[in-house]
């Protein structure tokens, strides 16, 4: 147990607490994670952020196309307290500059503050796919030949024509819709009548792609 001491007893400094049986001592911790290794990874609409703290922590990112970067609404978040940080952020728009900022807190609730970092995600990869050419329909009357057809994606409309055979697409006539459509339909006018022609189908996407159909054959109409 305890034992007093006397009233009239003077204990050198130090000692009276010893004797107090109160020895115990607690440290706070003030003192916030350090953010190194600051390493990210884009891609076409997202990006990768990985990074490391010298104590257990959590991680909050912030990003924003301009400076200074708001942290008022992160752009992702992890609850784990490690010190090896992963997070990934999606729905970004390819081709951009953006700028982040990371936070990372201790357990004791002190916060880290990363400088500005920078990074530009991937532009799209270049489209090389023709568009797909179905439902080919051609009609025709006495002077006249319709062509209908569509694509997979947005292109043009052209329709070359011809009374010979095979058709030179470098030189043979053709008539065209330079809109970017994905329903197609264009009329050839001014044709012999009870005449066979000969017929290719056109269409090119926004980025050059071309596709056309085999040559086929229609017969105008007789009066």
């Amino acid at each position: 147990g305890t034992v007093p001491l006397p009233t009239n007893c003077v204990v050198p400094f130090g000692i009276a607490k010893n004797f107090s049986g109160n020895n115990n001592s607690t440290t706070t911790d003030t003192v916030a994670p350090i953010l190194s290794n600051i390493v990210i990874t884009p891609t076409q609409t997202g990006a990768t952020i990985k990074w490391s703290t010298n104590e257990l922590a959590n991680g909050v990112v912030y990003l924003s196309t301009s400076t200074p970067v708001s942290t008022s609404t992160s752009a992702a978040t992890h609850t784990t307290l490690v010190k090896d940080h992963t997070v990934t952020v999606s729905g970004l728009a390819s081709s951009t500059i953006y700028y982040a900022v990371i936070t990372s807190k201790d357990g004791a609730g002190n916060v880290g503050t990363s400088s500005t970092v920078s990074f530009t995600t991937l532009a799209p990869a270049p489209d090389t796919t023709a568009p797909i050419i179905s439902g080919v329909i051609a009609t025709v009357s006495t002077t006249t030949i319709t062509g209908w057809w569509t694509t997979n994606e947005p292109a043009t409309t052209r329709i070359y024509y011809s009374t010979t055979t095979p058709i030179n697409i470098l030189t043979s006539p053709f008539i065209e819709n330079t809109a970017l459509v994905t329903s197609h339909s264009l009329t050839v006018p001014n044709l012999g009548t009870s005449t066979l022609y000969y017929l290719i189908f056109e269409s090119k996407d926004a980025t050059g792609n071309t596709q056309r159909t085999s040559q086929f054959s229609v017969t105008t109409s007789g009066i």
